[in-house]
């Protein structure tokens, strides 16, 4: 019982939880547009509606559900771009149960940084779930941050997508932090995508969980590097790869008791630079498990 109680104290040390929000609430700023730059309501989205959360300048929206958990569900919108233009600035903060924001489009991308700055925040039990595909610093110049925390906070991405659901770095430079008992969910994860991009994905905490029901490939053509800390979990279903072509970088590091990357595929589990130059750490009781063989 000690045990059990001791374990429930640290992970709430984890969990940055916010002033208690009696009614839960939407709060925006700036510039809330379509893709054309022509301004929305962001209390009214819809399907159809591609928003843009920092056109030219800076826009933010803050989403917060109630104490009771009952918050604002409804926010559907066809694709989102936070930082949409060179030189915005956008960000969207999404925090507490039954906070959720969904995007509907089979055929598009939903980008954290698209051209300008962008930053998500998922937090403390929301969710946000991206139909496709989704850059975290999508084009040349720009920068991504995507941070997904707390026990409850999902994040999916094109989980019916094959190629490519989720980059982080495509040309531009991509952060994806996901900590405190987050779980991300995709099919692909690929970190440091284009010669232009850096990516980097830090996955730590107990509870926390990267599942990837393809593939995990860091350092694809860019620079990637994976870091896999305290007690944290990534499980990739397929063949991965560190530094897969000609001039790409890929470096991961799996450090701390029970954290892992559990790594799948049926006659090569793990390639190891592959055309690129790959590194593979793994230290203080950490473990990489993998389904078959690993080729350096």
């Amino acid at each position: 019982m000690m045990k059990s109680c001791l374990f429930a104290v640290l992970c709430l040390g984890f969990v940055s939880l916010p002033a208690e929000i009696v009614q839960a609430e939407l709060i925006s700023s700036g510039e809330i547009t379509d893709f054309a730059g022509v301004p929305i309501d962001p209390t009214a989205l819809n399907s159809v509606v591609n928003t843009a959360i920092g056109f030219n300048g800076v826009g933010n929206i803050i989403q917060n559900g109630s104490a009771a958990g009952n918050g604002i569900t409804a926010t559907t919108t066809n694709t989102t771009s936070i930082g949409y233009n060179a030189g915005s600035d956008g960000t969207l903060s999404l925090t507490g149960f039954g906070v959720t924001w969904g995007t509907t489009a089979f055929v598009g991308t939903d980008t954290v940084g698209r051209a300008g700055n962008g930053e998500l925040n998922v937090l403390n039990g929301a969710r946000f779930n991206a139909s496709a595909w989704m850059d975290i610093g999508s084009l040349a110049g720009s920068t991504g941050v995507t941070n997904v925390s707390g026990f409850g906070s999902i994040l999916t991405a094109g989980l019916n997508s094959s190629s490519f659901a989720t980059r982080v770095g495509n040309f531009g430079d991509g952060t994806l932090n996901v900590t405190g008992g987050g779980q991300v969910s995709t099919s692909t994860l690929t970190i440091g995508f284009i010669t232009s991009g850096v990516g980097r994905v830090l996955v730590s905490d107990p509870g926390s969980l990267v599942d990837v029901s393809r593939r995990v490939l860091v350092g694809f053509q860019g620079n990637g590097s994976m870091e896999i800390r305290d007690g944290a979990i990534v499980n990739s279903s397929t063949t991965s790869e560190i530094g897969s072509a000609v001039g790409s970088q890929g470096n991961v590091l799996v450090t701390g008791a029970a954290s892992e990357w559990n790594v799948g595929g049926s006659s090569q589990a793990l390639l190891i630079g592959v055309a690129g130059n790959g590194t593979l750490n793994i230290a203080r009781g950490a473990a990489v498990v993998a389904n078959s063989d690993v080729t350096l």
